[in-house]
């Protein structure tokens, strides 16, 4: 098992702090016997070189093969290696034309020689995400036989992996029939989230019974899906506010990560919100479009903007921050992104110098 390990040269390989020459160690250690547990330090330490802080590494592609291994044997070090291999999916999957990026014929991970070449390249997480997660993608039929693993951790972890896979009736399926031999609300609700994104209609009924009897997170996913049922609740709607603006701490975990980004603006532009209920919102989505946060920009335009205004209406505060920071970032937009900034605001009848 891990053939070819030590054939390559990790110590010149970066990960977060440096070469990564324990690598093949730690690696061993997580395919050890029953009777030699894993050392606590080691799945942190691997965590620390190959995704810290979400984020991959130069080493990050050269390790996922010997990871998908792992998570086909039964060895000790199974469950973690699953749940560090969705990880590196999911941060993949929320890249927009990640795959345009990065052809899928990539035959292998740059190799960078020295420290010294592992310089900034606006391109460089992709590559590294896509490369990685096309090995991950490799070892589908192995997390899906860990699906009928006894133990919660193994189970646990295929299934959030499985969830982080694109929508494929079998996997759709597979997630359907384990949702609920599954303990961690966690995993249950990133698994919730898969099934609607491969068939929403289907997943009505496991939505009504997040709603009414899941653990917060799954409320939380629950709400979210009703939103694009076209079926909200005033209840749910209070809850995705109280997220936005960082009040759910429910949502603040690596495995609630496809409500990164502009998931819950986007739901609550879906809704009529009250003045009140937009008062709370705008402040925190705001001072994060300010911050550079532009993935929330469009949701924010149709929240800021309920509807269109008439001619001579003067902004509001939060408008004008809202078209300022817009004309601020234009020169940062491509061509096509001004033209639809511009589209969106006459619609709204604003005023603008995107163009």
């Amino acid at each position: 098992m891990l053939e070819g390990l030590n054939e390559i040269d990790w110590g010149r390989l970066m990960g977060a702090h440096g070469g990564c020459g324990r690598l093949p160690q730690l690696l061993r250690s997580l395919v050890s016997t029953a009777e030699s547990p894993l050392p606590p330090q080691v799945e942190e330490e691997i965590q620390e070189m190959l995704f810290h802080q979400d984020t991959p590494y130069e080493a990050t592609p050269f390790a996922v093969p010997f990871l998908v291994e792992i998570a086909g044997a039964d060895v000790p070090g199974r469950a973690f290696a699953m749940g560090l291999l969705g990880a590196i999916l999911e941060f993949e999957r929320q890249i927009p034309n990640a795959r345009q990026i990065v052809p899928w014929s990539a035959s292998s991970p740059p190799y960078f020689q020295t420290e010294s070449t592992w310089a900034p390249d606006e391109d460089r997480y992709v590559r590294l995400a896509v490369l990685g997660a096309q090995s991950v993608r490799s070892g589908l039929r192995s997390y899906l036989r860990a699906l009928a693993a006894p133990d919660q951790a193994t189970l646990g972890s295929a299934m959030y992996l499985l969830a982080t896979f694109d929508p494929s009736p079998p996997i759709t399926e597979a997630l359907r029939m384990n949702l609920l031999r599954v303990n961690d609300p966690l995993v249950r609700a990133s698994v919730l989230w898969a099934i609607a994104r491969g068939d929403l209609a289907r997943a009505r009924n496991l939505v009504d019974w997040a709603w009414s009897s899941g653990a917060p997170p799954e409320r939380f996913v629950a709400a979210l899906l009703l939103v694009e049922m076209g079926a909200p609740n005033s209840e749910g709607i209070e809850l995705l506010l109280d997220c936005a603006v960082g009040n759910a701490p429910q949502t603040q975990h690596h495995r609630m990560d496809f409500a990164a980004g502009d998931t819950i603006p986007r739901a609550l532009a879906k809704v009529r919100l009250s003045e009140e209920q937009r008062a709370r919102l705008l402040p925190t989505l705001v001072s994060g479009f300010e911050l550079g946060k532009r993935w929330n920009a469009e949701p924010l335009v149709e929240i800021v903007f309920p509807e269109p205004l008439h001619e001579g209406t003067p902004l509001n505060e939060m408008q004008v921050r809202v078209v300022r920071e817009l004309s601020r970032l234009r020169q940062g937009m491509s061509s096509d992104e001004r033209r639809h900034f511009a589209t969106l605001l006459e619609r709204k009848g604003v005023t603008h110098d995107l163009l």
